[in-house]
């Protein structure tokens, strides 16, 4: 009887941990750093950093490419900038970057996002904090 129960238990394990989603991949993530007069090419991959450790929260999605895109960045940034957003009203434009990312999510993704469909252009804001000098992402999505 023993051994049954724990069989059981076991069992009942295995399923719970089958379930359970697996965060966001991005292992193999194509990064693209195009050029830049703000940032050097170190600022900008540890802000990509950023955004691939933010990343491991979109379960079950996988992260295909991350791009940083000068002319992109400063425009996106610059509108969303007028708006009443008060993470970066008041942040300098050097301390803001914005990457652009395609992904895709699986069948387990989150319930907010649409199930085995391929995300593009999705937007992520980083902001460096001037107290730690590290990035930090401040917002994400469409734009």
């Amino acid at each position: 009887m023993k051994n049954y129960i724990l069989i059981l238990l076991l069992s009942l394990l295995l399923l719970l941990a089958s379930c359970s989603p697996k965060p966001g991949n991005s292992d193999n993530t194509e990064l693209i750093i195009g050029p830049s007069t703000k940032y050097s090419v170190a600022e900008i991959e540890a802000a990509m950093d950023c955004v691939k450790d933010k990343f491991t929260d979109f379960q079950d999605c996988t992260l295909v490419k991350l791009w940083y895109d000068e002319e992109v960045s400063d425009r996106r940034i610059k509108s969303y900038q007028t708006t009443d957003d008060e993470e970066t009203e008041h942040t300098p434009n050097k301390n803001i970057i914005l990457f652009l990312s395609d992904f895709k999510t699986g069948s387990r993704a989150e319930m907010t996002m649409l199930k085995n469909y391929t995300y593009s252009d999705w937007q992520w804001f980083v902001i460096n904090n001037p107290d730690t000098g590290e990035w930090e992402v401040a917002g994400y999505g469409f734009g």
